[in-house]
């Protein structure tokens, strides 16, 4: 064979330096080295190995890079000193997340035993001398070894990436890699942060991240920060293969990142040559060699953005992604994506409110028209906005202007806010390509307005500083440009829920004063909610402009509780016209639909939901709200979301009555009745006030009295019995 000179002189050569070495007594992993690799180049002349000086981590990067001498990487060797269990690697954190499918071909040896290790299965393992023979001075090799030997290596060298020809399985293969990438930037993160505890010097391009990302998020932990850069790296490298016509490499893809991305442009100038640590810059490449390997214009194919509900096929592909990477957050997807069903029913909504409330005969399409989503996620609902407003344009016979439409409204006039970094990179990506699919590439001067910000701070980082903060600061400059003076006229989206919210700025919190003034009761933590800061943000934004539409899917306890009278009452006097879906949903209180059949959520979370449009307009001098609930299992919503808008739903007229402003339908025949009997709270205080060495049996029993008084008379000679 060409490439593998078979001879007993060269084993026996690599035994007698290997057996000498380790009777020294001093010998280390390292110190075999040379000579291991001597002997591999000598018997395999295609195979060159590139070795890492690599610090000792728990993870780290493999001890060689291996290639064909034509520069085509096939894999990894992993080495350990002699007399290390190997048994006890194979099943180790360190060998279990090489080959977990981030590296598919993998040698892990002690210089003595190979074992051949692919996608998670070990293909050969077999001793070429034992420890017990290094006492001697000379071994024979029989022909089985050698031959068991150059077949594990003629299968090690002949490995080469297939070619992927479909989003699924893009999407798992990245996934994998990204996963080791990011526990590899966690390992780099806490060595930083201990470095900056011990007061030394240190210039990482993690750190710099770290540093800006708990800009944008106060008090992120590390996890969250390590999962936002190995996604970031990830999606922005399938962004910059789309862009690239020829091979991508590792210092090649910050050119295909787009001018206007600048804060991704920046992360990426930081992954180049040297800048990006050894112990990362390895996973990385692998990440790029997928993207390679990968049928790019294929896949692309399948990313099919078509139909009346404008079917979102990065969903899918997240999806896909997430199984393989984090399991557990893929039950939370909802903090990237909403139901597509649930966002066409939204956007054909305000679509139409446009044309029929305000005179936008094309709706989207009019240039007059400025859109906001504050919390886009991978943005959808500006994707869709985008799909409605040519489809208006296209109705039309105005085929002939969708270019010029797209450059100087839809690019210029749509605007979009997300706090998280892996969305944001994945929506610029996925409305890049949805134009692509529309006709239009963009241009160097071209800009998706998507904005990495957090839309409920208007406070703004300090200028004068440097790398991806100050990438980060401009992005939050322009930002703030929108949210203090834009005119917005339709404010949509799904904002996220959390009752223990984390956004206490003083923009928002003083904006939230209008929703608690007058309240006594103690607990008010319900609004501080994210998703009502939300849809107080919105209501600001609204008033600025004086006119405009809100289209939310929100949590719909604010629709009921008595805790938000105040914020129904002042919604009450902003918007003119108030439109409630009542989606229910709640599988807290087990809710069921009024025949006693299944209810089921639109998405996979516990707290009911509902579709709110809210419409202030000029044109009406009176305030009305309409309300319309739906019951059923999921697909029987989705179906009626697909097949309806505000035009065509069956909404009934509703009265908000003073103190409480239900946004429900309530029966409030008996609530005369209910505001005069007396409270518990004054029950229990003249129940205990009157003996306070009263039993709590005799409490209760007393207490079930009060309960069942029928009057205020009852109620008297109740008073009487307990002063007795």
């Amino acid at each position: 064979l060409s490439y593998f000179k078979m001879s007993q002189e060269h084993f026996n050569d690599y035994f007698k330096k290997t057996a000498k070495t380790y009777r020294t007594g001093e010998a280390t992993e390292l110190t075999y080295r040379h000579d291991f690799q001597n002997f591999i180049e000598t018997l395999f002349s295609e195979l060159k190995l590139s070795e890492e000086n690599r610090i000792i981590k728990k993870i780290g990067r493999p001890d060689y890079t291996c290639f064909k001498k034509s520069k085509i990487k096939i894999g990894y060797i992993e080495t350990k000193d002699i007399g290390v269990d190997l048994n006890r690697e194979i099943q180790g954190e360190q060998i279990k997340k090489y080959s977990e499918g981030a590296i598919p071909n993998i040698i892990l040896t002690d210089y003595m035993r190979f074992v051949l290790i692919r996608n998670q299965e070990v293909l050969f393992d077999m001793d070429l001398f034992k420890p017990h023979e290094l006492s001697k001075d000379k071994k024979i090799f029989d022909d089985k070894t050698l031959n068991e030997f150059k077949k594990l290596f003629e299968t090690f060298i002949a490995y080469s990436l297939p070619t992927i020809k479909n989003s699924t399985e893009l999407a798992i293969q990245l996934s994998k890699r990204a996963k080791l990438l990011r526990d590899l930037v966690k390992e780099q993160l806490e060595e930083d942060l201990q470095k900056i505890k011990n007061k030394e010097d240190i210039d990482s391009a993690i750190y710099d991240f770290y540093g800006a990302f708990r800009e944008l998020i106060r008090e992120a932990p590390v996890n969250d920060c390590v999962d936002a850069y190995a996604q970031t790296i990830t999606y922005g490298l399938f962004l910059s293969k789309i862009g690239s016509h020829d091979g991508l490499s590792r210092d090649s893809a910050v050119s295909y990142i787009p001018s206007s991305i600048s804060i991704i442009k920046k992360i990426f100038m930081n992954i180049t040559g040297d800048a990006l640590p050894k112990n990362l810059s390895w996973i990385v490449d692998e990440i790029v060699d997928v993207l390679n390997y990968s049928d790019i214009q294929k896949i692309l194919s399948q990313f099919e953005f078509e139909g009346k509900t404008y079917r979102d096929p990065f969903i899918h592909f997240y999806e896909d992604f997430l199984k393989e990477y984090d399991p557990i957050a893929r039950k939370h997807l909802g903090v990237y994506y909403t139901p597509e069903p649930v966002v066409s029913f939204i956007t054909r909504s305000v679509n139409e409110i446009l044309k029929r409330d305000f005179g936008k005969s094309t709706g989207f399409a009019d240039d007059s028209v400025k859109v906001l989503d504050p919390a886009t996620g991978t943005g959808t609902f500006i994707a869709n906005s985008f799909y409605w407003a040519l489809q208006e344009i296209r109705k039309r016979g105005l085929a002939g202007i969708e270019e010029e439409k797209i450059k100087n409204h839809l690019l210029k006039d749509f605007y979009a806010f997300e706090i998280l970094i892996s969305p944001y990179v994945i929506s610029h990506l996925k409305l890049t390509l949805m134009l692509e699919k529309e006709g239009y590439r963009l241009r160097d001067n071209d800009r998706i307005q998507v904005y990495l910000t957090n839309t409920l701070d208007l406070s703004e980082t300090i200028g004068t500083l440097s790398g991806f903060l100050k990438e980060l600061s401009k992005e939050t400059l322009m930002a703030n440009t929108i949210k203090k003076e834009k005119p917005i006229l339709a404010i949509m989206g799904n904002p996220p829920y959390s009752v223990s919210s984390s956004n206490k700025s003083e923009f928002i919190t003083n904006l939230m004063k209008d929703y608690k003034e007058g309240l006594k009761e103690r607990n008010i933590q319900p609004l501080d909610d994210d998703y009502i800061k939300f849809i107080k943000f919105a209501q600001w934004k609204i008033e600025q402009n004086q006119e405009g539409i809100i289209g939310y899917i929100t949590n719909n306890s604010y629709l009921y509780n008595v805790i938000h009278r105040g914020m129904r009452e002042s919604l009450l006097k902003s918007f003119d016209r108030i439109y409630i879906l009542n989606l229910h949903g709640n599988t807290n209180i087990n809710e069921i639909s009024p025949d006693g059949s299944k209810d089921e959520n639109v998405f996979d979370i516990k707290v009911g939901v509902s579709i709110v449009l809210f419409v202030k307009n000029k044109k009406f001098n009176d305030k009305k709200i309409f309300y319309y609930e739906l019951y059923g299992k999921r697909k029987e919503k989705y179906d009626f979301l697909e097949n309806n808008d505000i035009t065509k739903v069956n909404y009934e007229e509703i009265t908000a009555k003073q103190p409480y402003f239900f946004f429900v339908k309530k029966d409030l025949s008996f609530e005369r009745k209910y505001n005069n009997f007396m409270s518990i709270k004054d029950i229990l205080r003249t129940l205990f006030l009157a003996d306070k060495k009263l039993k709590p049996k005799q409490a209760i029993y007393l207490l079930g009295l009060f309960m069942l008084a029928k009057d205020e008379n009852g109620i008297r000679q109740l008073r009487t019995i307990v002063s007795k």
